[in-house]
Formats: structure tokens, C-alpha cells, sequence
């Protein structure tokens, strides 16, 4: 589950700067390697990854990414139960 997560936000990190990212010599085979790095066992990179880097980060914006999920959450139901009612007449 960390691999996932770390990967994860590795790609949506990549998905923003992949413009960039495209231009750089052995872009492709240095990305393998770090993924590589991450999903063998033995160097545990996603667990170093994500305790050093990553789960700092959430818990320092925890209450701001708690809110936002809540108001997403609001929004959806909020058109599920308009869509509910207008199909139901």
C-alpha cells in the first residue's frame, strides 16, 4: 500500500511537469530506476519515500485536506440528492 501511494503521487507530480521532464536525456530509463528503487523490497524506497517526504507533508496540511474532502463530499450529495429528486417526479 505505501508503493501505491508513494507512486501515486509521483504521477500526479510527473502529470504537471511531464512537458518538462520530456526533454531531459534519459528521462525514461533514470524514471525506471526510481520505480524500480521504490517497488524492490530490499532498498525500500517507498517506505523511505513516503515516511521522510511524503506523511510529514499530510499531517503538517491535515485539517486543510480534511476540509476540502469535506466539502467535496457536501457537493456530491448535494447533486445526488438533487438528481434523486428529479427523477423521482
Amino acid at each position: 500500500l505505501t508503493y501505491w501511494t508513494v507512486y501515486g503521487f509521483v504521477a500526479i507530480i510527473e502529470s504537471f511537469t511531464d512537458v518538462l521532464l520530456y526533454w531531459f536525456p534519459f528521462y525514461f530509463f533514470l524514471k525506471t530506476l526510481f520505480l524500480l528503487w521504490l517497488m524492490i523490497p530490499s532498498f525500500n524506497g517507498a517506505a523511505t519515500i513516503y515516511t521522510r517526504i511524503l506523511r510529514p507533508f499530510l499531517v503538517q496540511h491535515r485539517d486543510e485536506i480534511d476540509g476540502h474532502i469535506k466539502n467535496v463530499k457536501s457537493k456530491v450529495s448535494a447533486v445526488a440528492s438533487e438528481l434523486d429528486a428529479s427523477t423521482s417526479h
